[in-house]
């Protein structure tokens, strides 16, 4: 009988074919079926190492093979002959391909042994079958499954060779029976249930199905009348099975005892007690585990993948973690649970990573180690990792250079690798060089291994820039951690060929040169090989000539880079070394330059400061409080109105203010918060699980670099997850490149850059939210994010970004750009260019626009070109009006030429009908706060003029109050206002108004971006109630909600958990009553809550006036009903 070893199994060099496309269809496949056999061998003729299609495939032939074999040839009930199913040749075919590229896994092997068996009509393909039990269990060692199917089958051959059971006699010719009667003896059947028991006794769910089958087969043999020695050999086979930890010990026992009573009767009890005595330890240990091995089997009948996963990780934990004290058959246990974990999830690259490392850690010089690894790398041929670990191992146990050799070609010839992603192409090539290395330096090394050496290390740099540019273009710069360039260094290092080292560090300076770490490593370099011959010589005087010059220049040469990634290391660096090393000229010289060079850092960094505080600045809420009066009270004083002197008589006081709570993403410096690059910077992951998490995200791309965010939308039509992920900086996300195709829980994943799958998205009406963007996008791919800009300091913006999976996706939806909405939006749909906005150009940046502000609101567009007429020719005139249609008091004005408007700036502090104007050149900035410089947190809607109708059955926005609230008293006031909490700076104000809008007409709506929040005044108070009543507001934000007015000003989304909590949920509190203005003009300004020489917010209420309650605003309501 032959063997084969692990190594044996490796895929072939030339991988088998997959079957050749074609048109399917039997009776025996359904047409749903026969179409995706069709669709996956077209497939697989172009993506042969897709293990999930190949999976697919042969499953789908399969089942059709199983509908053949059931079905009936004829009426009499004749079974069809499995030999004329149509696709057979496709279905071996398929298996052929599959186990040539990978492991092909339990069930595949369980299906492949049946239908091969069915199929055995001769002892050559009787032979065959068994041949292909012994690939299949050598595969999958701890496959009770496999096992039991490779036991059956030379036992049930043997049986009918010897005539113990009946075979068919078309099947069974008298010349078969003969040949298998020589080949399947009763000593085979046994040898292969014996390795079955000993391949599978440390399996403590299922051990007991071989073990139990081998013990029926030798009590068979044991005749009527044993002997001594017998009984001896079965009592032992027995009384060791009962000292090993396995679910079904108490069986087991119950079938013990009758023999021993019946063979041994004297010495039943002490055979009995010494056998409990020696398998306690056996029972602890199971007991330890139960509840494990419960929730295994459990996960395991319900058929859920997931829970499978989780009951094994946390089974594996358990394992290594929480036990203080090992057990006697801790390791044998371990191993067997790594097994069983594997035999699910033969893919899981970390599992077998966590295995190998554990045998390792026992004893580095374990045997086992090499053929795990034959095994994983076999399941996992894309992992770079497991084949280094290979390499590394082989070198290890055999020494041999052949050896050595094989195992890389397997690795880089099958075309695995390059699925995985460069990463673990990298991986097997550094691991190599490694080698090759260390051999052509050992003491029995020859020239042609120095030589043979340089030459494949040679090689592999020339292989890795070929298959990074094929996997990613011209754009592919290399290994970022330059592992082979670093070997191939030491390797002319210690050939004493400094020169062509020196060469290979130039040659990288492009390349690395903004990082510390490679100037850290060269200066290193040149230090050691200046020491090296210093004490090869024994030079101890110190002269001119004798320091350590090149070392030197290679600081000098890193102080030149502009784009260091960490200058003041180098600057540590470039000080100690000429301290120690040169002489006192060269000091002189260098603590010049040093200086120059720090100060010139120190002005980068304070550029950078200022610009991530600016940043921060107009990121972060403003704290200054609104005035009640600017709110509520009809004569309040603009902030616009001139003084005598024509300028402002009060400046918006948030311009002063620095924000309390700067908030900046994590970075490496203050430019790094300043230049987010989202497009340039992020990667589209595709084809992940759809129960991943972000967290793992983030360990899985953790060691890629600094991650900012990570986005992860469902896709439905391929069931599986994509997600996007931000990094800091374009080299993180060459790194991280590095990983595509390789599996992450399972699953086999796609990197993807992220630039030109963003769409820049503007134009679009200011009532749209996500789900109206969404549904406009959603045909032309998956969404993974749509980003929309903070409204805090600009509240004109309306843009937001839609990213896709990938930019095909995105190209595709740029279909929509110029498109009509609502009859007058056009929309502007672009790919986002994180570039085209350092290019500027137009008016503003030619001088030619001007700023107005301070206008009369009753003024028209042709009263401003009448009065700047005069100054030059005028091309657009821009009116900034609120949403409700109302005129701000600012405008902007586009003259033909720069000296046009330099000439209109004659006009400031001229008057226009009743109002001074402020006349300036326009800026981006002064663009940006002319929205928000009056309501640069407030947002205020008059009722005349409401962009939104009144509801069907509710009052017009301009008509008079209910009755008995024509007293428009600041009280009154109060109670037709609510407040609404926790809204997000990216909803507008037209968003809010629609909103409320619907519950009744707006008298004015004030939306406070410093609080989170806004005012809303309605015309009838009980409109104010209705909405005071719980209604749902997270349509405009998850955490919107209507609250009381007191609770947004005095701390918004700080205070407002706290306040509902108290007053409970959405039931406004009794109004604070506050006292009339008695006259008197002494004490402070009034402002909110406070009027001059009054009581403020927690002054007692007024005599005779009480405030209403929740109850009041409810008997108010109920009794509108009625009147309606």
């Amino acid at each position: 009988m032959r063997t084969h070893s692990a190594s044996d199994l490796v895929m072939a060099e030339a991988p088998a074919q997959t079957p050749p496309p074609r048109s399917f269809s039997a009776t025996s496949l359904s047409e749903a079926d026969a179409k995706t056999i069709q669709e996956l061998t077209t497939y697989l003729a172009d993506n042969s190492y897709d293990y999930n299609s190949h999976a697919q495939l042969i499953n789908l032939l399969h089942r059709g093979f199983q509908a053949h074999t059931d079905t009936p040839l004829n009426e009499s009930g004749q079974p069809s002959n499995p030999a004329d199913y149509p696709w057979l040749t496709e279905l071996r075919m398929a298996r052929g391909a599959m186990d040539s590229r990978y492991a092909v896994g339990e069930d595949i092997w369980r299906d492949w042994i049946n239908d091969e068996s069915a199929l055995a009509h001769s002892s050559e393909e009787r032979s065959a079958v068994m041949e292909l039990c012994m690939r299949a269990v050598q595969e999958e060692p701890a496959s009770v499954v496999l096992w039991s199917l490779y036991g059956e089958w030379v036992w049930s051959t043997y049986a009918v060779a010897n005539g113990y059971m009946e075979g068919d006699e078309d099947t069974w010719s008298e010349e078969d029976k003969l040949i298998c009667k020589e080949v399947f003896s009763r000593k085979m059947v046994l040898s292969v249930w014996s390795q079955a028991v000993e391949a599978t006794k440390w399996r403590m769910d299922e051990s007991q199905v071989v073990w139990n089958r081998y013990a029926e087969l030798v009590m068979q043999d044991l005749p009527e009348q044993p002997t001594s020695q017998t009984i001896e050999e079965v009592q032992l086979l027995y009384m060791n099975r009962l000292q090993i930890p396995h679910a079904h010990w108490e069986g087991t026992s119950q079938s013990f005892w009758p023999f021993i009573s019946k063979h041994k009767a004297d010495s039943w009890e002490e055979t009995m007690s010494a056998t409990n005595e020696i398998a306690a330890a056996a029972k602890d240990e199971h007991n330890k585990r139960e509840m494990h091995e419960l929730e295994l089997t459990k996960a395991f009948r319900s058929n859920d993948s997931a829970a499978l996963y989780n009951a094994f990780s946390a089974y594996l934990h358990w394992e290594s973690k929480f036990k203080k004290k090992r057990g006697p058959f801790d390791h044998e246990l371990r191993c067997a649970l790594y097994e069983r974990a594997l035999l699910r999830f033969p893919t899981l690259v970390e599992w077998w990573l966590d295995y190998v490392d554990y045998l390792t850690t026992l004893d580095t010089a374990s045997t086992g180690i090499l053929p795990l690894l034959e095994r994983a790398t076999r399941h996992c041929p894309w992992s770079g990792e497991l084949w280094a670990r290979r390499l590394l191992r082989v070198e290890l146990d055999t020494q041999m250079y052949d050896e050595v050799e094989g195992v890389k070609h397997k690795a880089t010839n099958s075309g695995l690798l390059p699925t995985g992603g460069m990463e673990e192409i990298l991986l097997v090539y550094s691991t190599w060089c490694s080698y090759l290395r260390r051999r052509a330096f050992t003491s029995l090394a020859t020239d042609d291994d120095v030589d043979m050496a340089e030459m494949a290390i040679a090689e592999c740099l020339n292989d890795v820039e070929n298959d990074g540019k094929k996997a990613y273009g011209d754009d592919f710069k290399g290994d970022p951690l330059w592992r082979i360039e670093k070997i191939f260094i030491k390797f002319l290092t210690q050939a004493r060929r400094m020169q062509e080292a020196r060469g290979q560090w130039a040659r990288l300076v492009p390349l690395q040169g903004h990082s510390y770490d490679f100037w850290a490593q060269y200066y290193e370099w040149e230090i050691f090989v200046w020491g090296a011959e210093r004490t090869v010589f024994n030079l101890r005087v110190e002269g001119p000539g004798t320091q350590p010059r090149l070392a030197s220049e290679v600081l000098r040469e890193a102080m030149k880079q502009k784009n260091l990634d960490w200058p003041e290391k180098i600057h540590q660096l470039y000080a100690h070394h000429f301290q120690t090393h040169e002489s006192p000229e060269e000091i002189q010289k260098a603590q010049v330059a040093l200086r120059r060079s720090q100060k010139a850092l120190k002005a980068r960094r304070d550029r950078e400061a200022e610009a991530a505080a600016a940043e921060a600045q107009a990121a972060a809420p403003t704290a200054q409080p609104l005035s009640e009066e600017s709110v509520f009270t009809a004569k309040r004083k603009r902030d616009d109105e001139p003084d005598t002197n024509g300028d402002s008589a009060k400046r918006n006081k948030t311009e002063d203010i620095a924000p309390d709570d700067v908030r900046t993403e994590p970075s490496a410096s203050a430019s790094a918060q300043i230049k987010r690059d989202r497009e340039n910077n992020s990667i589209t992951v595709l084809r992940l699980p759809t129960d991943i998490t972000e967290k793992r995200l983030r360990q899985f791309f953790g060691d890629c670099g600094t991650i900012f965010s990570v986005n992860i939308a469902q896709d439905d039509q391929t069931a599986s997850a994509t997600a996007t992920i931000e990094f800091e900086a374009p080299e993180d996300v060459v790194t991280a490149r590095t990983r595509d195709g390789k599996t992450l829980d399972g699953a086999e994943i796609q990197v993807k850059s992220g630039t030109q799958s963003t769409l820049y998205v503007t134009n679009y009406p200011a009532s749209f939210a996500e789900n109206e963007v969404r549904d406009l996008f959603s045909s032309y791919g998956t969404i993974v994010s749509i980003r929309f800009p903070s409204l805090k300091f600009n509240q004109r913006r309306r843009f937001c970004y839609v990213q896709f999976s990938t930019s095909q996706e995105a190209q595709a939806a740029t279909q929509l750009h110029d498109k009509a909405i609502d009859g007058s939006s056009r929309l502007v749909v672009l790919i986002s260019d994180p570039d085209a906005k350092k290019h500027r150009q137009g008016a503003i940046s030619e001088g030619r626009e001007i700023h107005i502000g301070n206008i009369e609101h009753a003024a028209t567009e042709d009263d401003l070109r009448e009065f700047f007429a005069e100054a030059g020719t005028i091309e657009t005139v821009r009116m900034l009006h609120a949403a409700n249609g109302k005129f701000t008091g600012t405008a902007f004005i586009i003259f033909s030429k720069s000296d046009e408007a330099q000439a209109a700036l004659n006009f400031n502090n001229r008057p226009l009908q009743s109002r001074i104007l402020r006349v300036s050149l326009a800026t981006d900035k002064s663009s940006r706060d002319a929205a928000n410089k009056k309501h640069g947190t407030t947002k205020v809607f008059e009722a005349a003029k409401t962009a939104s109708p009144a509801p069907e059955g509710a009052a017009d926005a301009s008509s008079p109050p209910a009755e008995g609230e024509s007293n428009d008293t600041a009280k009154t006031k109060r109670e037709r206002t609510v407040a609404l909490l926790n809204l997000p700076d990216t909803v507008n104000d037209v968003r809010v108004h629609d909103f409320f809008a619907a519950f009744g007409p707006i008298r004015k709506l004030t939306v406070r971006r410093d609080k989170g929040g806004a005012l809303v005044e309605f015309v009838n108070v009980a409109d104010a109630g209705k909405v005071s009543m719980n209604v749902d507001a997270s349509s405009l934000g998850p955490e919107c909600k209507v609250g009381e007015v007191a609770t947004l000003l005095a701390g918004g989304k700080k205070n407002a958990g706290a306040t509902e909590k108290k007053n409970g949920l959405g039931m406004r509190p009794a109004s604070v009553s506050r006292p009339g203005q008695n006259g008197g003009r002494g004490g402070r300004r009034g402002g909110l809550g406070f009027k001059r020489g009054g009581a403020g917010v927690e002054g007692k209420e007024q005599e005779g006036e009480k405030g209403k309650s929740n109850s009041d605003f409810r008997e108010m309501f109920l009794a509108g009903k009625k009147e309606e």
